[in-house]
């Protein structure tokens, strides 16, 4: 037989008389080559080659499998996938939650509102009959796939989306009044009692409505003297004190965090501007120990200014007037059952302490 297969430790090292590695005709050469072309793909199954790079639906050629490709997917996506065992976390009417490793998730869904952490889909999921597989999850780096029994999902690098600042002047001397709109359309229709109740309260409307069992106590009055002190240190520390506080996913506090972290990160808007280093980092921490890990996620891309573009819509609402009021009533309500309207207390925080809205008339101090 070939030197060259005994030489891989198979079979004898007696060479067949006038063999030529690749060009021997001996059945017993060619069966050896097509076995280890077997195993290398299996070993290998990205390598393979794959039909012209069709965006929207393949079959893996190795692996049989129904694929379909991201329409988009956030910045954070990808290094989240590579941190570690990916695993589904939980479905919900929305999409699927994956955990990756210790701290990594991600958001799976066929909505088109695009998050540093979420793959938006154009269709349906690639699993038949809806069905999540629970086990046998990989990622193919070279192909930039994620795959399970017999689906997957491209990833191809032009869907890759980062949120960009609008391209209008911030007009800080209008929040309040956006502000005051915002809350005056959201009285009567958002579920999100305690938090509007505390809005409307800062604002001093009368028209605030009666609040339900309290999540936030006297932490709200705390938070804003914090904010409006201006010391970094400080303010995180009385955020950190509301971490975890509510229910659900994501807390009340928490979405009252995220949204004091993206105005200040996003926006400059003091103290928060541009925070990070080691207040920022005790606050990551913190979140990770003390709430749930999907909400230890969107604190840390807070903190970077990057959230899901209805939490951006409305940020930019406030701070610019750009998208309009209807389309940041329509963010607050669409992100959660009641995060959104959660998020824009924490951003009103921020924008009463910058100085940009009118004086706050909370109850218990402040």
């Amino acid at each position: 037989r070939c030197m060259s297969n005994a030489a891989g430790g198979e079979g004898p090292a007696t060479p067949t008389v006038g063999c030529e590695p690749r060009r021997c005709l001996d059945k017993r050469c060619s069966d050896d080559r097509a076995k280890g072309r077997a195993r290398r793909a299996r070993r290998h199954p990205g390598r393979a080659d794959r039909p012209a790079d069709d965006l929207r639906r393949y079959t893996h050629p190795m692996l049989d499998a129904r694929s379909v490709a991201a329409a988009a997917y956030g910045c954070a996506v990808w290094p989240a996938l590579l941190s570690g065992e990916i695993r589904p976390a939980g479905v919900t009417s929305r999409g699927l939650f994956l955990h990756a490793g210790r701290r990594g998730t991600v958001f799976l869904t066929t909505e088109p509102f695009r998050g540093p952490r979420t793959v938006n889909l154009d269709g349906d999921m690639p699993w038949p009959d809806g069905r999540i597989p629970e086990a046998g999850w990989a990622l193919d780096a070279e192909r930039r796939s994620l795959r399970a029994e017999a689906g997957g999902i491209h990833l191809p690098a032009q869907a890759e989306w980062r949120a960009a600042l609008p391209r209008v002047r911030p007009d800080p001397n209008g929040a309040s009044d956006r502000l005051r709109a915002l809350v005056m359309n959201l009285i009567p229709v958002s579920t999100a009692d305690e938090s509007i109740a505390v809005l409307a309260g800062v604002l001093g409307m009368r028209e605030a409505p009666s609040a339900g069992p309290a999540a936030l106590g006297s932490h709200v009055p705390r938070l804003l003297r914090e904010l409006r002190l201006g010391f970094p240190v400080r303010s995180t520390r009385a955020l950190t004190a509301i971490l975890g506080r509510g229910r659900g996913l994501t807390p009340t506090g928490d979405d009252v965090v995220v949204g004091a972290l993206l105005a200040g990160c996003r926006w400059r808007a003091a103290p928060l501007a541009g925070a990070s280093g080691g207040p920022m980092g005790a606050l990551v921490r913190a979140a990770r120990e003390r709430t749930t890990r999907l909400s230890a996620c969107l604190i840390e891309c807070a903190m970077q200014g990057e959230a899901d573009e209805r939490l951006l819509a409305l940020a930019d609402h406030l701070w610019t007037g750009a998208p309009p009021a209807q389309a940041a009533l329509a963010a607050a309500l669409g992100w959660g059952a009641s995060s959104g309207v959660d998020a824009l207390l924490g951003m009103a925080l921020v924008l009463l302490a910058d100085g940009s809205g009118s004086p706050a008339h909370l109850p218990g101090g402040g």
